[in-house]
This record gives C-alpha cells, structure tokens and sequence, in this order.
C-alpha cells in the first residue's frame, strides 16, 4: 500500500490524497506522505483483537 500510495503521489505531484476503498464496508481514508512515511487519517471499525506474547 506504501509504495502504491507513493507512486500516485508523485505521479500527481500532490503529498496529500484520499482514497475511495471499494468494498463492501468501503470508506475514504486521507493519507499523507512524509519523507519515507505514509500517515492515513479516517474513521475505522475494530473487526478483530488480539494480543501478542513475547
């Protein structure tokens, strides 16, 4: 997702988009692109917990 994000950012000389996510809960996301950093911005739903054990 990070490197397609950033191809389309350059392509669009823009460091700011948002995305359509075509699916069956769909949504926008806004993502921004910093240095080697993507940050995305939007709501979301929790669909799954889990917790790691080290």
């Amino acid at each position: 997702m990070v490197a397609l994000l950033k191809r389309w950012a350059g392509k669009l000389a823009r460091s700011r988009l948002r995305c359509y996510q075509a699916s069956a809960r769909g949504g926008y996301v806004d993502v921004e692109v910093v240095c080697e950093r993507v940050k995305l911005r939007g709501k979301a739903v929790t669909t799954m917990r889990g917790e790691l054990l080290w």
